[in-house]
């Protein structure tokens, strides 16, 4: 009897659904305990698992879920902050948000009657990136302001030029999200509309 092939497998949608909620199951539990100690970070984990959940809620179906090799990619920034690991914070924080924006383009553009071409599909990815590096920034600010952290703003009292540096550190976050944006969306061109499609694991989903 002839084996399987590697990748034939990885394509069947119930090894693809059982990897991915696999992989949602450890992005929920990092979300949990880091819910105190790091809030920002785990609502970013959060809002991950619901993202990565949304095709199986609206679709009524465990099988239908996005490629693993997608919420691998989303969930390996929230995964390495949670534990720790080593590396730059801040690129894990591009990376995290790149990864958000990759997910809601490729959910719209597989299980939605949403049509992009070439050029719209990567300035949407940017687009999308720099959104959800916005919305970071917001997040970190609100936390910092209500709660007293220092994610985002210097330590109180803070001085003139400690807040130059946060808006320059600012600034300078926004450029990198932009690239790391341009980089997602030729992921998602490349690799997630032609070789990783959500569709070819999931024979019974069709385009509405």
């Amino acid at each position: 009897m002839d084996a399987t092939p590697v990748g034939e497998t990885l394509r069947d949608a119930r090894v693809n659904a059982a990897l991915s909620w696999t992989l949602l199951a450890s992005v929920a539990a990092a979300a949990a305990a880091s819910a105190v100690a790091d809030p920002v970070w785990a609502g970013l984990a959060a809002v991950v698992a619901l993202l990565g959940a949304v095709p199986a809620v609206v679709r009524r179906s465990l099988r239908a879920m996005l490629p693993f090799e997608l919420l691998a990619l989303a969930a390996l920034p929230v995964l390495a902050r949670a534990f720790d690991l080593p590396g730059p914070s801040q690129a894990t924080a591009y990376f995290a948000v790149a990864a958000v924006a990759l997910v809601v383009a490729v959910e719209l553009d597989a299980f939605t009657a949403v049509e992009m071409n070439v050029p719209f599909a990567l300035l949407f990815v940017v687009v999308s990136t720099l959104a959800a590096a916005g919305v970071w920034a917001v997040a970190r600010y609100a936390v910092d302001v209500l709660l007293g952290t220092t994610f985002l703003l210097p330590p109180r009292p803070a001085t003139e030029a400690a807040l130059a540096a946060v808006e320059e550190a600012l600034m300078v976050e926004f450029l990198l999200s932009t690239v790391v944006g341009v980089a997602a969306g030729g992921v998602f061109e490349l690799y997630f509309r032609r070789v990783a499609r959500p569709r070819d694991r999931l024979p019974g989903v069709e385009r509405p």
